[in-house]
């Protein structure tokens, strides 16, 4: 009835996004993390080539985060700060998932569109920032 490939087909577009826009960046941290440093300057210069990465650079940076290390106290810190946003999140998002799903009745898609909204908001102001980037200047 359809052409075999039809299907698969409609997954491009979102395989194409996946790529660009998670896979890219990925690499590109990757690339940055197993560099090397710029002796001048001390910036980090990225090596595309996984043939030439340099692993003496991560594995000082991963030995700070032990015990007793230079980051030490900041991952503590941290994993503190998302303990605490865990906990956070399970005691308030637990019983207002159960109230709209047991209990909203009529208002439920109402109350979901409320909870949803605030992340509309940011991804609506960068696409605005991103139409007047791009729209041609008045005159």
């Amino acid at each position: 009835m359809y052409p075999r490939g039809l299907w698969p087909m409609f997954a491009l577009p979102g395989i194409v996004w996946l790529l660009l826009l998670f896979m890219v960046p990925f690499y590109a941290v990757i690339a940055v993390a197993f560099g090397t440093v710029d002796p001048i300057f001390q910036n980090p210069v990225p090596v595309w080539n996984p043939l030439d990465w340099s692993y003496d650079y991560m594995l000082e940076t991963l030995a700070g985060f032990l015990p007793g290390g230079d980051y030490w106290r900041v991952f503590l810190r941290t994993a503190e700060y998302v303990a605490a946003s865990l906990a956070l999140c399970l005691l308030i998002g637990y019983p207002v998932a159960y109230y709209i799903s047991r209990h909203a009745g009529r208002t439920k898609a109402l109350l979901v569109a409320l909870l949803v909204l605030p992340f509309w908001v940011s991804y609506l102001m960068r696409m605005l920032a991103w139409v007047n980037l791009l729209a041609p200047a008045a005159t």
